[in-house]
């Protein structure tokens, strides 16, 4: 899960990390993340995107070495052929609106690695929010 820490509020709760070629290639390009059954996708050493051929705006967050905010941009369109951010270092994709419903800003700190204890396993379950702690992604680094 991605918390920000500086605002207290989680960012999302089933992020996908995008550790291989294909993942990382792929990103959100012709899906949303209803249909791929998670809510945000971190491209850890990134720090240039592209919106070619996707049919959805999106939230990008870059981050630094230190999970420090660097770059944002809202409500990012389809069809523009590059987004870079020379201090970012992690780049994290979201649904259009996280942003600002979550009041993140420039300068905040997240956690990408953020677990549930359980008493929020339970709340969450019982919100329909998660299905089972067993369900959260895991933010191993890819041995490379």
């Amino acid at each position: 899960m991605i918390y920000n820490l500086s605002k207290k509020i989680y960012l999302s709760y089933r992020p996908e990390l995008a550790d291989s070629f294909f993942k990382r290639a792929r990103g959100m390009i012709g899906r949303d993340f209803n249909s791929i059954g998670c809510d945000a996708i971190v491209f850890p050493r990134c720090n240039t995107i592209h919106t070619l051929f996707m049919t959805r705006k999106l939230d990008i967050i870059f981050v630094d070495d230190e999970n420090k905010i660097v770059g944002l941009r809202k409500k990012l369109p389809p069809w523009i052929p590059f987004v870079r951010c020379g201090k970012g270092k992690t780049t994290i994709e979201l649904p259009p609106g996280t942003i600002e419903a979550t009041r993140t800003e420039m300068g905040d700190i997240l956690n990408l690695r953020s677990e549930v204890v359980p008493e929020l396993a339970k709340q969450l379950r019982e919100k329909k929010i998660i299905q089972s702690v067993e369900s959260m992604v895991s933010f191993k680094e890819s041995k490379k």
